[in-house]
Order: C-alpha cells, then structure tokens, then sequence
C-alpha cells in the first residue's frame, strides 16, 4: 500500500512540473518584424499586437521585456510592471548567472528569472554576476572610453568606490577599493590589500 501512495505521488508530481514546463507564451510578429503579440500554444493570443513597443522575450514563462513609454520593463502574465530593465548592447540586459540588472532612478539592483528583486536599486552601476559574485561601484560616473571623439558610443564606469557582493546581497568586500583593469582581470586595491577578481574568482593578489 505505502509503494503505491508513492507511485501515485510520484506521478502527480511529475504531472504538475510537466503541465508547468509546457504552460508559456510564444511571441508572434507581423512581417515587419517589429509589431508583435503573445499568444499560447493553443494560439489564443493573450497579448495582442500594438501593446508594447516591442517584445524582446521569445517564450513567455514567468516574465517578459517590453519596451513602452518609459524604456525596457519586465511584465509578468498579468501584464503587471515588475521594474526597469537594464539597456545593455541596445536591448535589455543579458540574463547571467540566472540574473540581470534593473534600474530605477539612475541605481542599479538585480532581479532573477521568476521576477523577484533579489537585490534593491541601491548601487550607481554594478557589473553582472559571475559565479555568484558581483561587482559595485558608488560615487562613480560613466565616461567614454575615448574622450578626444565626441561621438563615441562606449562608454566605461569609473571613478567611485568598489566592493563585491553576492546574490544574497551580502557584502564580500566593503565598498572601499579602487578599480582597474588589467589583462582581463579586475584589479581592487585600497590601503591594505589587492584583490583580483577573474571570471567570478575572487583571491589576494601577491
């Protein structure tokens, strides 16, 4: 008897996450490729053309980029604004480590796939997570990479003060160092130690 509640639990289970993996959205667009909808698998359309901008998610899960009136947001089904998505490379932010980043009155935090804020928009620019770990600055300001071109595109993040934290929100290193970078590494010094930070790895540097 106990063998099979489990075999029946096991499969209720089972039914429950596949139901879940096959319930999402398929973003649709028109021939030019810039008027688009959602519409779910049956092809019942749930948001329709002219709504946003422009829909940046292909599927549909828990959360969707748009662009509207006011830049890039993440949406949930219910059409809700969850927050302001960072605009990297002319798009929303690139998801890694499972996150990306949000913005709202010119600070940055982090949300994860489901929708959640997992980290407030406290910061004045961070670098994405890598293997948990995250680059912040405070005080600093972006500037161009190339200052004698006034039409220069790229831009950089300097000045300020720099810490790391992880995706708890927990501080790893006070917000009290300096940054360069250097052969592809962060480099954080401040009076007492040099740490470098390469792809997510963080140790002392000799």
């Amino acid at each position: 008897m106990k063998n099979i509640l489990l075999i029946i639990a096991g499969v209720m289970i089972y039914s429950c996450s596949h139901k879940k993996e096959l319930d999402y959205w398929i973003r649709e667009c028109d021939s030019t490729g810039i008027k688009c909808r959602y519409i779910d698998r049956q092809g019942e359309v749930k948001i329709p053309y002219g709504r946003y901008y422009y829909c940046y998610t292909d599927t549909f899960k828990n959360i969707a980029f748009v662009s509207g009136e006011t830049g890039i947001i993440g949406i949930n089904r219910k059409e809700e604004k969850l927050f302001n998505v960072y605009i990297f490379d002319n798009g929303p932010d690139y998801i890694v480590d499972g996150t990306f980043r949000i913005i709202e009155q010119n600070k940055m935090g982090f949300a994860d796939t489901l929708g959640n804020i997992i980290i407030p928009t406290i910061y004045d620019f961070t670098y994405p997570f890598e293997k948990g770990l995250a680059l912040v600055n405070i005080g600093g300001h972006s500037e161009s990479i190339d200052p004698s071109d006034p039409l220069c595109e790229y831009h950089t993040w300097a000045g300020g003060k720099w810490g790391i934290i992880n995706k708890k929100g927990d501080i790893i290193k006070d917000i009290e160092y300096d940054r360069e970078w250097q052969k592809g590494k962060d480099i954080l010094t401040n009076d007492s130690e040099i740490l470098e930070l390469e792809n997510g790895i963080l140790k002392n540097k000799e």
